[in-house]
């Protein structure tokens, strides 16, 4: 009267069964390829660098803004301004922050810089990033000549750098055409 095999129940619990360790072990093999740094403790055990600071907001893709100093955020960047301040020997050097590496890097340089800045360091930031928006989002006119023009030997450093209102230690140097 009815079929003696396959056994739909015992065929549907042994694929439920064997779906659930399948997926298991894929998820386990995704966790220990995964290379994602989350937290501070992440990025010591991986790289056995001690994290300088941690910034409460996140960052946001294309968005350069200055924090203010009193925020969790400025008091953060204060943090690794110190920790640059201490290991610079005490003399004029001028201190010298590159804007040009890839997610992220613009508002932190940007914002190292002015916390450097606010600490009476005069700062060269430079926005070495073609494509980034850290230069036109600190600046009221967007630079039109810049590194490029510099190392081309068509301008000096002095001609080109732009001082910002409110940080007048703080030079910027645009990615220039």
């Amino acid at each position: 009267a009815s079929p003696s095999s396959p056994d739909r129940f015992v065929t549907l619990a042994a694929g439920l069964v064997l779906g659930a360790l399948v997926g298991l072990g894929l998820a386990a093999l995704r966790h220990r390829a995964d290379d994602c740094i989350r937290r501070p403790d992440d990025l010591y055990r991986r790289t056995g660098v001690t994290v300088a600071a941690i910034l409460p907001s996140p960052l946001h893709e294309g968005e350069v803004a200055l924090v203010p100093p009193l925020s969790p955020d400025g008091r953060a960047y204060a943090r690794l301004r110190n920790l640059v301040t201490t290991s610079l020997a005490p003399t004029n050097r001028r201190v010298v922050l590159v804007a040009g590496v890839h997610r992220g890097g613009g508002p932190v340089a940007a914002n190292l810089a002015a916390s450097l800045a606010r600490a009476g360091e005069t700062v060269y930031l430079v926005c070495a990033d073609v494509f980034g928006t850290t230069a036109n989002a600190l600046l009221a006119d967007p630079p039109a000549a810049g590194l490029a023009e510099v190392l081309a030997g068509k301008r000096q450093v002095q001609d080109v750098t732009h001082r910002l209102a409110g940080l007048p230690n703080l030079r910027v140097l645009g990615p220039g055409q």
